[in-house]
């Protein structure tokens, strides 16, 4: 059975350890992705960097560009077993 994840669930952990939840459906436009987890944890575009984890302890990969943002994307949609429509 194939499941589609129409909306994906982002956990962010700032320099301060503070956690919070962000959702986003899985077709928002990359810059828009990047420009709301920017606002949403309050950093700077151009002094701040992100990068990201699976919850599985994977290594960590640097949340930069558009591509980076689709590699993340595809590999958290692969881990749920989806594909997007």
């Amino acid at each position: 059975m194939e499941v589609t994840v129409w909306q994906l669930e982002l956990r962010c952990k700032s320099q301060s350890r503070k956690i919070q939840q962000i959702d986003f459906p899985v077709d928002i436009p990359r810059n828009d992705f990047l420009d709301h987890v920017y606002a949403k944890m309050n950093l700077n575009h151009k002094k701040d960097q992100l990068g990201w984890q699976t919850s599985d302890g994977g290594p960590t990969q640097r949340l930069a560009t558009n591509e980076d943002v689709d590699l993340a994307f595809r590999t958290i949609l692969k881990m749920k077993g989806s594909s997007r429509r």
